[in-house]
C-alpha cells in the first residue's frame, strides 16, 4: 500500500503545473482508516509535515460525512480549510472514500500546495494579514464530485478566486488523476490478497509501529526537561512569540507540553491544532528515522497544547505563515531531547523558509509572480557537520533552478552563493546559509513581499555548540540598502528596474565544543574563505559605507573597518556546485553531509554575466580568465571546467574564456558548460561539467593507454566505448566527453534486451537486471529504450546527459534480509555482494539473503552452484541464518519465513517496474517483462502475478546480456539546447539552424569512424509544455531531410505534435493553454549491423528429456519438480511447470501455473507464460487451425483463461470472424457467449452488435475486433466504440467492393487509427476487382492474411491482458470453389460441349444485385438457363422478375423435375449453393447434398475466394438491395407522380447520392457549399448524405480552388480578375466551353472565395511557390495541409456549426417530379425501409460517373484501364435521372484524368514535381511527350506507354516544394518515392536502365524549348535525384446536366426546370469535349460557384 501512495506521488509531480509541487514536491498522498481517519500508509515523496497533519483532512470529511448521512462510491470532497485540516490556505486537499464490495475499506488523500488561491498577496505569503480572508479564498470541506459525476459549479468557484487559473485547473487534474491511480491500484491489490488479508496487516503494521515507539521510549531515562525559543514577531506587531515545550517520559509513554507558549496572535503565525500535532510526529520522526509513518507511532505520545494559545488558534486567525511557527516546533522538541539523548538529534537547522514573492506586471499588461522558498544550514550533529543550504526539516521541497526564474521572470540574480560564516561553530559545525541577491529587469518595477523568521533568535547550538547566523533581509530604496522594521517580513517592497533584494539566510546551529573540533577536511576547505577561527565579525552594509568590527576572542582585542559598500561582480555563481537545489541526502534524519567534485579553493570566479534572452550584459573579463587559469593549474589542478550562467542562451562569454584558458593551459582537459550540455538549469550543467573535467585526465589516459597496448598486440580494429544512452562512441569522443560513460554497463544491458525482445516481435519489454547487490529496472516502449535525461552519481552529483533511464532498488540476489524493530522484515538495501556473499556461500557472512531463501527452498541447486567456483552451497546454514534473523522475530517456520523473504523481495521488484512505467504514462500489464542478469529468471514468475505482465522473455544467456549489448549497439551522437521560445513566436529558421548544426556534428562524427553502417538515422524531439508548468513531455518530431539538409518543422506541425503527445501522456489538452518549447534534443545513429539471433538457437531436435527431478517449495507445500538442462531444449519445447530450467550462468524457474517455451523464431527466447492451450505465442490459429467441429468446445476452453486474465485486471472480448452453426443449425455463438458471460462481465454480447453496457466498461487497452461488412454497422456501432474508448487498431474483413469496408477502413484512417484487411477475409464477385480494391488500399491500410492477423494479434493480446476467441470456416471433406472458378468452369463446358447449362444461383446473401452480376458472368460464359435460389427475402428481388425466383424449399424438387424432363444428351445439370448460407453452414451443405440427390450432375459450393484463400474467411451479413441497383446496369429509376409523398418542412434537399463501395469519400465541397448558401438565403436544409461521414470527390483531391480577383490574391500582391481567368479556361479547352457558362464560373470564382474565407473563417492562402499547367496566374487557393479531407472537413463542421441538418447513409433511389417540378425523393435506409421526404428545392450535388464502368466503357474508353482513382459514390445517377426526365446533357467524354499516381501505392503525386522541372520518362529510360501540357491527359498518354506506366524524375529542391502536399509527404513515408545522389543508382533504384537515365536528363535543354516544344526554366535537375513509378488515373468525369442562371437544370427543349438544380459532378464542367481541356481545379470551381449559386437561388 506504501507503493500506491508512491505511485499517486509520482503521477501528481509528473502532471501539476506549478512548480510548487512539480519540482518542489509540496504535496503528498496517503490512506487513511475508514472510521478513524488515522492514517495507514503514506508516500515517502511528498513533505514530511503532511505526514502527520492529512489524517486530519480526513477526520474532518468523515465529520461532515456522518453529520449529512451520505456517501457514495466515486464521492470526492475538496477543502482548504487550515483550521479544519491543517497547515495554510494554499494546501489544497481532495479526500475519496474507496469502496469494496459495497462497503468503505478506507480513504484516499492528495494535498498539494496550489501556486495561488487568492487573497491579498500573490502566492498567499501575506505578512500583515490579520485574519484569514486577508490570506486567501476559505473552502470549507465540500463535494467536488457525486459518484463520480465532478460538480463544475465547484470548480468554477475556485478558478474565479484564483490569478492563476489555469494553474490551479492542472493542478486539481493532477490530483483527481492520482487518486484514479489509488482507486485502481486498490483494486489490484485487494483482487490479489482480499479485504480481510489487507485489514488484518494494516492493524498489525499500526501495532508494530506503537511497540517500536514504546521499545523507543523505555530505553530512555524517566524525567522531565523544557525548551524555550522565539519567533521574531507575528508581523503585525513587533514582539516576540515564546514557543516553550515540556518533554517528559514515564516509561514507555512520552507527553509534549506546550503550556506557557505565547497565545493566539494578530498575525498569520498561528497554527491550528491539527498542524501542531503533525509537527510533533515529524519532529519524533527526524528523532527516530526508523519509524512507520502510520498513527501507531503517535499512540505512546500524548501532545498538550493551551486553548488559545498560538499553537491552537481558532478560526478565523491568519495561518498563512504556519511553516515558520512549527519551524521554531521542532526545534524546541529537539533542543528538549538534546539534554536526554544528545546522540538522537541534531542542532537547530535554520528555521526559516523565506518565502519570497517578487510580483509585477509586464510591459504588454501581463502579471507575473515569481515565488519560491530558500534554502539554508543544516544543524551539527554527533555523526558530523551539517549540511550546507539543505531544506527545511518539515519539507523535502527543492528550489528551482535560477536559470529556471530568470527565464520565466524578468529578473537577474546578482548572487547565489553561500553565507561566509554562517554556521554555528561547535565540535560538528552547522551548515552554511546562502545569499541571494535578485535584481529586478522589468522596466515597470514589481513589489517584493518577504515571509520568514530567525531575524532576530538565531538557530540554536546544542552539547555546546554555538549558534548559526541569523537571516538577514535587505533590499535597495533610494540608492540605500534597507532592512524591514520587522527584519523578517516585509509586504509590498517598490523596487524600481535595477534595484534588488537580498536575502542572506541562517546557518545551522553548531553540535559540541569548538574544542573538541579537529581541522576536518571540510573545515580544512573551507578555511580561508568562510572562517576566522575564534574571531567574531559584525558587518552593518549600507548603501555608501559596509562597516565591519571584528573581535578576537582568544585575547579580547578589536579592530574596525569601513569600506565603500559594492555590489558583487556579475558572476555570484561560485557556490553553484556546493549548494545543489536545496535538497537533502534523506528525507527523515536531517544528518548527512556534502563534498562537491570540486573544492571550493578550485572554484574561482571571474566578471561576466549573461542575462536569460542571451543579452550580454558584463562581457567577460578576460585577463581576469588567464589569471584564474594560471592559478588552479598552479594549484596542481589537470582539468578545467568554464560555467557561466545562462551560457546555454548565448554561449559567447564561454567560448572567449575558453579560447584564453586554452591558450595557457598545458592539456586539452578543458570543458565549457555550452559545449558539454547547452541547457537550461545552471546546477545541472555546472555539475555535468564539472564531472566531465573530473573524468577527463582519468578516462581519457585510461583509454589512450589501453588503445596502444591493444594496438601493439596487433588489434587493427576500432576501439569503441559504450555510452549512457545504449550507443557506442569513438575513443576520441570518449576522451572529450568522459561523462557521458557513466552507467554504460546496465544501459548496454538494456540495449541487448530490446533487441532480443523485438527480434522475437516485442516491442514493449520492461528489463529487470538482478545481480548481487541490486535489481536494475529499464522500460522499452515500441521498441525504443526509455531515455533519462539525468541521473545522480551519487547525492548532489547530477550527470545531465541523455542515458537509458534505470531505476535501481536494492533487490538483489546478495541484499540482506533483516527485521527492525517494530517487526517488519526488510530486504536490502545493504548487499553481501558476492564477497562475502549469502551465508550458503560458507564465505563468513551470517546474515541471510535472497539468494539463501531461494536455496532453502529447493529452487537453486546446492550442489551445482553458478559460475563453478564454488562446489556446494551450504544449505544448512542457509536453513539457520533464515530462522535466526527472520523466522524467530517473526515467529515464522523456517520455509515461511524463506517464502516471506522471496515475498517482500519480489514485492519490492513489482513496485519498481510500476514506477518506471507510471512515471513514464505507461500501464506495465501492456509490456512483457525480459529478466537477465544471474538472479532474474528465478524470479520472472512473481513479477507476471504481481505486477500482472502477461508473460516474461529469457535470453539465451541472461548473464552476459550486457556484454552481448556492446557488440549491438549502435554509434549514437544526442545533442541538447535550450529553445525557450513560445510555439506562437518560434523563429522556425532559428530551429532549423540549431537541427543542422547537431546533423552536421553528428554526421560528421560518423564519417570519422571506421565502422561500417547499415543506415544512419536522425531524431529530433522536443522538450514541451503549457505556460505555468516545469514538467516537460517529450514531443517527437517527424522532420524531414535533403541530403541531410533539414527542413525545419513549422508552428502548426509542432503544435500537431505536440497535442498528441500530451494527450496521449496525460489523457486531455489544457483548454487555451499556451504551448512553449524549452530544449531541443537531437540525435545522430550509424546503424550497426547486427548479428543473427538464431545463430544461438540450438541445432537438436531430440526431444526434451529431465535430467533429474527434485522437491521445491511452492506458497504452502513441496512439488516434485521435473529439472532440464535449459541449453539442450530443441526449439518449440513446451514445459509446464513447476519445472526449473538450469545453465551454467543463470536458473531459470517455471511455476506450477505457468509455462515455458522455446520461440518458434529461434530467437533464442525462452517464454514464460500462462498454461493455456487457446492462445499460443506463434499463434493458436497458424499451429492448431481449428475446425468447425471443434468449435463447441471453446467455452470449456475459454472460461479459466477468461478468469486468469480478469484478475489480472485484463479484459477479455470475444470476436467472431464467423458465425459457424452447430449440429441443430443454431449458431454456435450463441451458447458460446452465454456460457462465458459470468467470467466476462461484460454485458450484452449479441452477435453483430454491442451493447452499451460493454462500451461503458470498456477501456483503451481493451481489444476490440468485429467483422465489418457495411458501413451502417460501424456507423452504428463501432463509430460509437471509437468515441467512448478510442481504437487503436481495427482488424476487418467483408465484402470490400460493395459493401462498408472500404469506407470502414478509410474513416477509420482519417481518424489515426491503424487498420488491418484481411486479404483473404475479404470478397469481391471479380478477383480482378477484388485485387485492384486492395492495391487502392494499400496506402491507408495494413493488409494481412487471416492467418498472420491472428498470429499478430495473439501476440499483442497476450501483451495487452486481454485475449480473443474466434472461430474460422472450414471443412477439408467439402469442396469449396469461388465465382470466378464457376465461370471458367461454365466457359470451358460452354467451348467443349454442345450442352445447354442449367445453373441454380442464388440472390447472393439476399443482395440481388450481387446474385445479378454473378449471373450476368455465368450467362457470359455460356450458361443456357438458370433458376435462382431465393433465401429470404423475395421483397428484395422484385426487380428480377425476369428471373425465375424459387424458395429455397422447392429449388430441390426444380432440379428433380429438371432431372426427370431432360434428355441426357442434351442437359447438363450444375447446381450450387453458398457455402455460408443464411441458415449457416450446416444448412448450405445439407441443401448441396439435396440437389445431389435430386440429379444435379455438378455441384458447387460457392464461397467468396478460391480454396486457397478460404482459410479464415471473415463473412456473415446481412446483405442490403439498393433500389438503384437496376439503374446500374442502365436503366432509369421509375419516375412518379407525388401523390404518395410525404412532406417533412425542408424547403430545399441536397443529394450527393452514390452507392457506398469501397473507396467510399463522397459528399463533396458543391452540396455543403450550396447548403450553407441555402441557409444563408432563410431556406430550411436537409443533406443527404450515402457515406456514413460526408466525404466525396473532394476528400480525393488536394483541395484547391481556383479564383480570380480575391482579397487573398490582393494581399499577396497578385492581379488577376475574371477576365484573364475566362480566358485561360477557355485556351484550355480550345474554346470548346460554353461561354456563359465560363463568365458564370469565373466572375463568382472570387465572391465565393472571399465569402468562405470571411463569413465562415475558412483558412484558405494562395499557392504562390510554383504555377499550375495552364493558370496565367497564382489563383489556387487551399487550406493550410492543402488537402480535400481538410476542405471537406471545415465545410462540414461550419454546416454543423450553423444546424444544418447532414442525415447520412441514406441513398436516393427515387425522385418525384410532375410536370417539371420536383416533389421529393424517396431514401433507402440502411434497415431496408425507405422514407419519402418532400422539398420546394432539390440540388443535385452526386457525383459523376466514373465509377460506373459501364457508363465509362461507353463514353470514356480511352480510359478504362486507367486506376480508378475517383470516389466509388461516382454511378451517374444525375445523368440517369437526366435521361429518364428529359435535362440536357453535355461534354460527356470530358474528364480530369491524372498521369502522375504512384505505383502500386495509389497515393497521387502533385503535378509540381514536372511543372518545377521534372520530366516523366518510360520504362526504357526516355521521355515521350510535353510534360507541361497537363495532368489531365498525361494520364492517356502515360498510360499509353508500355506497361502503361512511367517513371517522374525530379530533385530534392523540387521534393521540397512537394511537401506542402499532405500526400506527397506519405509517398514518400512509404517508400514510393526514391532518393539517390547519382541519376545512376536512381535509375538502379527504380529499375531503369542507368545510362538512358542519364543520358535523357542530360539531353534536357535549360532555358531551353525541347523537341516536344516544352519550354524549361533555368533551374537544372541536381543532387539528390528523386523518381517514382506513376501509372494514370481516372479522377473524375466533367460532364453532366446542362445548368442555366442559379445553376438550375435546362431541359433539352431549352427550358429550365422550376425547382430542381445542379452542381459539381452532376452538372456540366468548363473542361471542354475530352481530356485536353481540363485546367487545374476546375472540378472545385464548378462544385463551390455552382453549389453557391444554387443554394442562394429562390425555391420553386
Amino acid at each position: 500500500m506504501e507503493q500506491i501512495a508512491d505511485e499517486m506521488d509520482a503521477t501528481l509531480f509528473r502532471a501539476a503545473f506549478n512548480p510548487i509541487i512539480a519540482e518542489a514536491h509540496d504535496a503528498s498522498h496517503g490512506l487513511y482508516h475508514a472510521v478513524s481517519g488515522d492514517t495507514l500508509v503514506q508516500g515517502k515523496s511528498g513533505l514530511p509535515i503532511f505526514v502527520g497533519v492529512m489524517s486530519f483532512a480526513v477526520k474532518a470529511v468523515i465529520e461532515k460525512v456522518a453529520a449529512d448521512g451520505d456517501l457514495q462510491d466515486g464521492d470526492i470532497f475538496i477543502f482548504n480549510d487550515a483550521h479544519i485540516g491543517g497547515t495554510h490556505l494554499s494546501d489544497m486537499r481532495l479526500v475519496r472514500p474507496y469502496f469494496r464490495d459495497g462497503e468503505l475499506f478506507c480513504y484516499l488523500a492528495s494535498v498539494g500546495h496550489w501556486h495561488d488561491v487568492g487573497g491579498a498577496v500573490p502566492g498567499n505569503y501575506n505578512p500583515a494579514a490579520t485574519d484569514v480572508f486577508q490570506e486567501a479564498f476559505v473552502l470549507p470541506p465540500v463535494r467536488l464530485a457525486r459518484a463520480g459525476e465532478v460538480n463544475r459549479d465547484i470548480i468554477d468557484i475556485l478558478l474565479r478566486n484564483t490569478r492563476l487559473p489555469q494553474s490551479a485547473m492542472g493542478d486539481l487534474n493532477g490530483q483527481l488523476g492520482a487518486l484514479d491511480l489509488g482507486v485502481r491500484r486498490m483494486d489490484e491489490l485487494l483482487d490479489e490478497y482480499g479485504a480481510s488479508t489487507i485489514t488484518a496487516a494494516l492493524d498489525a503494521l499500526g501495532h508494530r509501529a506503537e511497540a517500536l515507539m514504546r521499545a523507543e521510549l523505555e530505553a530512555m531515562p524517566d524525567g522531565r526537561w523544557e525548551a524555550l525559543d522565539y519567533l521574531d514577531n507575528d508581523g503585525i506587531t513587533d514582539e516576540p512569540l515564546a514557543i516553550r515545550v515540556g518533554l517528559e517520559i514515564n516509561g514507555d509513554s512520552m507527553t509534549l507540553d506546550f503550556a506557557g507558549s505565547a497565545p493566539q496572535c494578530a498575525g498569520p503565525v498561528n497554527i491550528a491544532l491539527p498542524t501542531t500535532v503533525a509537527t510533533a510526529y515529524v519532529a519524533i520522526k527526524h528523532i527516530f528515522p526508523g519509524l512507520p509513518a502510520n498513527a501507531g507511532v503517535m499512540r505512546p505520545i500524548e501532545v498538550k497544547v493551551p486553548e488559545g494559545s498560538l499553537l491552537s488558534a481558532e478560526f478565523p486567525s491568519p495561518t498563512g505563515g504556519y511553516t515558520e511557527t512549527i519551524l521554531r516546533m521542532i526545534d524546541v522538541i529537539f533542543s528538549a531531547f538534546a539534554k536526554v539523548a544528545p546522540d538522537r538529534v541534531v542542532a537547530n537547522a535554520y528555521g526559516t523558509i523565506n518565502a519570497l514573492s517578487i510580483a509585477g506586471k509586464r510591459s504588454n499588461g501581463q502579471p507575473w509572480v515569481m515565488f519560491s522558498f530558500y534554502g539554508g544550514g543544516h544543524g551539527g550533529s554527533l555523526e558530523g557537520d551539517g549540511l550546507n543550504h539543505g531544506n527545511a526539516p518539515i519539507s523535502t521541497a527543492t528550489i528551482p533552478p535560477m536559470e529556471i526564474l530568470e527565464a520565466a521572470y524578468p529578473v537577474m540574480f546578482r548572487q547565489w552563493a553561500l553565507r561566509p560564516d554562517s554556521a554555528g561553530a561547535g565540535k560538528h559545525r552547522g551548515g552554511l546559509g546562502a545569499i541571494y541577491e535578485i535584481e529586478v529587469l522589468e522596466e515597470n518595477g514589481a513589489e517584493a513581499f518577504l515571509f520568514g523568521e530567525r531575524g532576530r533568535f538565531a538557530p540554536k547550538g546544542i552539547v555546546g555548540g554555538q549558534d548559526g547566523a541569523m537571516n538577514r533581509f535587505s533590499y535597495e530604496q533610494d540608492d540605500d540598502w534597507k532592512v524591514p522594521p520587522l527584519a523578517s517580513k516585509m509586504r509590498g517592497i517598490k523596487l524600481r528596474q535595477g534595484q534588488a533584494v537580498r536575502l542572506e539566510t541562517p546557518g545551522g546551529g553548531g553540535y559540541g565544543k569548538t574544542e573538541d573540533r579537529g581541522r576536518s577536511t571540510l573545515w580544512h576547505r573551507l578555511a580561508g574563505d568562510f572562517h576566522m577561527t575564534g574571531r567574531m565579525v559584525g558587518v552593518d552594509v549600507g548603501g555608501t559605507f559596509t562597516d565591519v568590527f571584528v573581535l578576537n576572542e582568544a585575547d579580547g582585542t578589536a579592530s574596525v573597518a569601513k569600506v565603500p559598500t559594492t555590489r558583487p561582480d556579475q558572476s555570484g555563481l561560485r557556490d553553484v556546485l556546493e549548494m545543489r537545489r536545496r535538497d537533502r541526502p534523506r528525507t527523515w534524519g536531517l544528518r548527512g553531509d556534502f563534498e562537491p567534485v570540486v573544492d571550493r579553493r578550485n572554484r574561482l570566479e571571474v566578471p561576466e554575466r549573461t542575462l536569460a534572452d542571451g543579452t550580454i550584459r558584463t562581457p567577460v573579463d578576460l585577463e581576469a580568465v588567464r589569471a584564474a587559469a594560471k592559478t588552479l593549474h598552479d594549484q596542481g589542478c589537470k582539468a578545467v571546467a568554464i560555467l557561466f550562467a545562462n551560457a546555454y542562451a548565448n554561449p559567447a562569454n564561454e567560448q572567449a574564456a575558453v579560447a584564453a584558458v586554452r591558450e595557457i593551459w598545458a592539456n586539452p582537459h578543458v570543458s565549457a558548460s555550452s559545449e558539454i550540455l547547452p541547457e537550461i538549469r545552471e546546477f545541472e550543467r555546472f555539475s555535468t561539467t564539472a564531472l566531465n573535467a573530473y573524468l577527463q585526465p582519468e578516462v581519457s589516459g585510461y583509454l589512450d593507454r589501453l588503445e596502444r597496448a591493444l594496438n601493439s598486440r596487433g588489434f587493427d580494429g576500432e576501439f569503441m566505448i559504450v555510452q549512457s544512452n545504449g550507443g557506442v562512441m569513438a575513443v576520441e569522443t570518449a576522451c572529450r566527453l568522459p561523462v557521458r560513460t557513466a552507467l554504460s554497463g546496465p544501459a548496454a544491458g538494456v540495449i541487448a534486451a530490446g533487441y532480443i525482445a523485438s527480434s522475437a516481435g516485442f516491442e514493449n519489454v520492461i528489463t529487470g537486471d538482478m545481480g548481487g547487490t541490486s535489481f536494475d529496472v529499464s522500460l522499452i516502449a515500441g521498441g525504443h529504450s526509455m531515455l533519462s535525461p539525468q541521473t545522480s552519481i551519487d547525492f548532489g552529483m547530477v550527470v545531465r546527459t541523455p542515458m537509458i533511464e534505470i531505476t535501481t532498488i536494492g533487490a538483489g540476489g546478495g541484499s540482506i534480509a533483516w527485521v527492525d524493530k517494530g517487526g517488519l522484515l526488510n530486504i536490502g538495501p545493504e548487499s553481501a555482494g558476492s564477497d562475502p556473499g549469502p551465508v550458503a556461500y560458507g564465505l563468513g557472512n551470517a546474515r541471510p539473503t535472497v539468494t539463501d531463501a531461494n536455496v532453502v527452498l529447493g529452487r537453486i541447486d546446492p550442489d551445482n552452484p553458478i559460475g563453478g567456483k564454488l562446489k556446494r552451497l551450504d544449505v544448512d546454514a542457509a536453513r539457520e541464518a533464515i530462522d535466526r534473523h527472520v523466522g524467530s522475530p517473526l515467529d515464522l517456520g523456517t520455509l515461511q519465513a524463506a517464502e516471506a523473504i522471496l515475498r517482500v523481495a519480489n514485492s519490492r521488484m513489482a513496485g519498481a517496474i510500476r514506477l518506471v512505467s507510471i512515471e513514464r504514462g505507461f500501464d506495465p500489464k501492456h509490456f512483457a517483462f525480459m529478466p537477465f542478469g544471474g538472479g532474474g529468471a528465478l524470479h520472472a514468475g512473481a513479477m507476471l502475478k504481481d505486477v500482472g505482465i502477461a508473460r516474461a522473455l529469457v535470453p539465451r544467456y541472461p548473464g552476459v546480456t550486457s556484454a552481448m549489448g556492446c557488440v549491438i549497439a549502435d554509434m549514437r551522437q544526442d545533442f541538447v539546447q535550450t529553445i525557450n521560445s513560445l510555439v506562437a513566436t518560434l523563429d522556425e529558421s532559428a530551429l532549423g539552424d540549431f537541427m543542422q548544426a547537431h546533423v552536421d556534428q553528428g554526421l560528421a562524427l560518423l564519417d570519422a569512424a571506421r565502422s561500417t553502417f547499415e543506415a544512419r538515422e536522425l531524431s529530433f524531439e522536443l522538450d514541451m509544455a503549457y505556460i505555468g508548468q516545469t514538467h516537460t513531455v517529450s514531443v517527437p518530431m517527424n522532420v524531414l531531410t535533403e541530403s541531410s539538409n533539414v527542413i525545419p518543422p513549422t508552428r502548426a506541425d509542432i503544435e500537431k505534435a505536440f497535442d498528441a503527445a500530451y494527450k496521449a501522456t496525460f489523457g486531455r489538452l489544457l483548454e487555451n493553454g499556451v504551448r512553449r518549447i524549452i530544449n531541443l534534443r537531437s540525435s545522430v545513429t550509424g546503424m550497426r549491423p547486427k548479428f543473427d539471433l538464431r545463430s544461438l538457437a540450438p541445432e537438436t531436435t531430440d526431444p526434451a528429456v529431465p535430467k533429474a527431478t527434485r522437491q521445491v517449495h511452492f506458497e504452502e507445500s513441496w512439488l516434485e519438480t521435473e529439472i532440464f538442462d535449459r541449453l539442450a531444449l530443441p526449439v518449440g519445447t513446451v514445459i509446464k511447470g513447476p519445472a526449473i530450467l538450469e545453465q551454467p550462468d543463470t536458473t531459470v524457474l517455471v511455476e506450477p501455473d505457468l509455462q515455458a517455451t522455446w520461440d518458434l523464431r529461434r530467437t533464442a527466447l525462452l517464454t514464460i507464460d500462462l498454461q493455456n492451450d487457446f492462445i499460443h505465442p506463434e499463434g493458436a490459429y497458424g499451429r492448431a487451425g481449428q475446425r468447425a467441429d471443434s468449435i463447441a468446445d471453446l467455452p470449456g476452453r475459454i472460461a479459466p483463461l477468461a478468469r486468469a486474465i480478469r484478475k489480472r485486471g485484463g479484459h477479455y472480448i470475444s470476436a467472431q470472424f464467423t458465425l459457424v452453426p452447430d449440429a441443430s443449425g443454431a449458431p454456435l455463438i450463441a451458447s458460446h457467449l452465454k456460457k462465458l458471460r459470468p467470467f466476462l462481465g461484460k454485458g450484452d454480447f449479441a452477435p453483430g452488435s454491442f451493447g452499451n453496457t460493454l462500451v461503458d466498461e470498456l477501456h483503451p487497452a481493451d481489444f476490440v475486433i468485429e467483422k465489418v461488412a457495411y458501413s451502417a454497422f460501424y456507423q452504428t456501432r463501432l463509430e460509437f466504440i471509437m468515441r467512448a474508448v478510442g481504437i487503436d487498431t481495427l482488424i476487418v474483413g467483408g465484402i470490400v467492393t460493395n459493401g462498408g469496408v472500404a469506407s470502414t477502413l478509410r474513416d477509420a484512417h482519417l481518424r489515426n487509427i491503424d487498420t488491418v484487411l484481411l486479404t483473404d477475409g475479404s470478397a469481391a464477385f471479380d478477383s480482378e476487382v477484388h485485387d485492384a480494391t486492395l492495391l487502392s488500399l494499400a496506402t491507408v491500410t495494413g493488409q494481412m492474411t487471416c492467418v498472420e492477423a491472428l498470429d499478430w494479434l495473439e501476440q499483442a493480446l497476450y501483451l495487452s491482458g486481454a485475449a480473443v476467441s474466434y472461430t474460422r470456416l472450414g471443412r477439408p471433406d467439402i469442396g469449396l470453389t469461388s465465382v470466378t472458378e464457376m465461370t471458367e468452369t461454365m466457359a470451358l463446358i460452354a467451348d467443349r460441349t454442345d450442352l445447354p447449362v442449367i445453373i441454380d444461383a442464388d440472390t447472393g446473401f439476399g443482395n440481388a444485385l450481387n446474385a445479378q452480376r454473378t449471373l450476368r458472368l455465368y450467362e457470359r460464359a455460356g450458361a443456357s438457363a438458370m433458376q435462382i435460389e431465393d433465401q429470404t427475402y423475395p421483397k428484395r428481388c422484385g426487380h428480377l422478375a425476369d428471373k425465375s425466383l424459387i424458395p429455397v424449399s422447392e429449388m430441390a424438387g426444380k432440379v428433380r423435375a429438371m432431372a426427370d424432363a431432360r434428355n441426357s444428351d442434351e442437359t447438363l445439370i450444375i447446381a450450387r449453393t453458398d457455402a455460408i448460407a443464411v441458415e449457416g453452414y450446416q444448412a448450405a451443405i445439407d441443401r448441396a447434398e439435396s440437389y445431389l440427390e435430386a440429379g444435379a450432375d455438378v455441384l458447387f459450393i460457392e464461397a467468396p475466394q478460391s480454396r486457397e484463400q478460404l482459410s479464415g474467411i471473415a463473412l456473415n451479413f446481412e446483405g442490403r438491395v439498393p433500389l438503384l441497383a437496376n439503374m446500374v446496369e442502365g436503366g432509369a429509376t421509375p419516375i412518379t407522380g407525388a401523390e404518395d409523398l410525404e412532406t417533412q418542412g425542408y424547403s430545399i434537399v441536397i443529394f450527393p447520392g452514390g452507392i457506398v463501395r469501397a473507396i467510399a469519400r463522397t459528399a463533396g465541397a458543391g452540396g455543403l457549399v450550396a447548403a450553407l448558401a441555402a441557409q444563408e438565403a432563410g431556406q430550411s436544409v436537409l443533406v443527404i448524405e450515402a457515406d456514413p461521414v460526408p466525404k466525396g470527390s473532394t476528400a480525393l483531391s488536394a483541395g484547391l480552388i481556383p479564383a480570380a480577383g480575391t482579397k487573398i490574391q490582393a494581399s499577396a500582391g497578385v492581379e488577376d480578375d475574371a477576365i484573364v481567368f475566362a480566358a485561360d479556361i477557355q485556351v484550355k479547352a480550345g474554346n470548346e466551353n460554353d461561354q456563359a457558362l465560363v463568365n458564370r464560373l469565373a466572375y463568382n470564382s472570387a465572391p465565393v472565395i472571399d465569402w468562405l474565407s470571411e463569413t465562415f473563417n475558412l483558412p484558405f492562402s494562395l499557392i504562390t511557390n510554383f504555377d499550375y499547367p495552364g493558370h496565367s496566374r497564382s489563383r489556387m487557393h487551399g487550406l493550410p495541409t492543402r488537402s480535400g479531407v481538410e476542405l471537406i472537413d471545415a465545410l462540414r463542421a461550419t454546416c454543423e456549426a450553423a444546424g444544418i441538418d447532414i442525415v447520412c447513409e441514406r441513398r436516393a433511389g427515387r425522385l418525384f417530379i410532375e410536370n417539371g417540378q420536383v416533389g421529393g425523393v424517396a431514401v433507402l435506409r440502411p434497415d431496408g425501409g425507405v422514407e419519402t421526404i418532400g422539398c420546394d428545392k432539390l440540388v443535385l450535388a452526386c457525383n459523376g460517373f466514373g465509377g460506373n464502368r459501364e457508363l465509362v466503357h461507353r463514353f470514356l474508353p480511352e480510359i478504362e484501364n486507367g486506376l480508378w482513382f475517383g470516389h466509388d459514390g461516382n454511378r451517374g445517377e444525375a445523368l440517369l435521372w437526366g435521361q429518364a426526365i428529359g435535362a440536357g446533357l453535355a461534354h460527356l467524354r470530358s474528364y480530369q484524368g491524372h498521369g502522375n499516381v504512384a505505383q502500386p501505392h495509389g497515393i497521387l503525386i502533385t503535378w509540381a514535381v514536372i511543372m518545377e522541372g521534372g520530366v516523366q520518362v518510360n520504362n526504357k529510360g526516355r521521355r515521350f511527350w510535353n510534360e507541361a501540357q497537363g495532368y489531365s491527359e498525361a494520364a492517356r498518354v502515360v498510360l499509353s506507354q508500355p506497361d502503361g506506366e512511367a517513371f517522374a524524375i525530379f530533385d530534392g529542391r523540387i521534393a521540397g516544394i512537394a511537401r506542402q502536399f499532405e500526400d506527397f509527404k506519405h509517398a514518400e513515408s512509404l517508400g514510393a518515392v526514391k532518393r539517390n545522389d547519382t541519376l545512376k543508382g536512381l535509375a538502379c533504384d527504380l529499375g531503369l536502365p542507368p545510362e538512358s537515365l542519364v543520358e535523357t536528363v542530360a539531353s534536357i535543354p535549360w532555358n531551353g524549348v525541347d523537341n516536344f516544344n516544352r519550354k524549361f526554366g533555368t533551374e537544372a535537375l541536381r543532387s539528390p535525384y528523386c523518381g517514382v513509378r506513376v501509372t494514370g488515373a481516372l479522377f473524375h468525369t466533367q460532364g453532366g446536366l446542362l445548368t442555366g442562371e442559379g445553376a438550375r437544370v435546362i431541359h433539352t427543349d431549352g427550358s429550365g426546370f422550376a425547382n430542381l438544380h445542379a452542381c459539381g459532378g452532376a452538372a456540366c464542367g468548363v473542361s471542354g469535349r475530352g481530356d485536353r481541356g481540363y485546367l487545374s481545379g476546375n472540378g472545385l470551381l464548378s462544385a463551390v460557384v455552382l453549389g453557391k449559386l444554387a443554394g442562394e437561388a429562390p425555391t420553386g
